[in-house]
């Protein structure tokens, strides 16, 4: 395991079915970013730690996670990975994905 992963194991407490489900997230996302352009190139090998961490920050800041909407998702930061912390919490909440591009929601769409 490298050590972004273990980071984020440890700064947010989530299970190995959460790390499993951000690992497919991040193969998806790495995949499909060469077509879609949906991070930086300097960061694809950084993803836990740029932006799997910078969207997780937030989640504890959120006091009602019942009906989250995330404007402007574009690759999914930080609404798919919150709805990923709240399965992993049990948290039966919804996370509502806007992005004003075709293609970025046709990628959403599939995660």
């Amino acid at each position: 395991m490298n050590n972004d992963i273990e980071f984020f194991i440890k700064k947010f407490n989530v299970s190995r079915e959460t790390i499993e489900k951000l690992n497919k997230y991040n193969d998806f996302l790495l995949e499909n970013n060469k077509l879609l352009n949906l991070i930086g190139k300097t960061t694809e090998k950084h993803v836990f730690s740029r932006h799997f961490k910078d969207s997780a920050q937030i989640y504890d800041l959120i006091p009602d996670k019942s009906e989250i909407i995330d404007i402007g998702s574009g690759a999914g930061f930080p609404g798919i990975i919150i709805k990923i912390l709240m399965e992993n919490d049990k948290i039966n909440g919804n996370v509502i994905l806007i992005d004003k591009s075709s293609k970025k929601c046709k990628f959403l769409i599939l995660i």
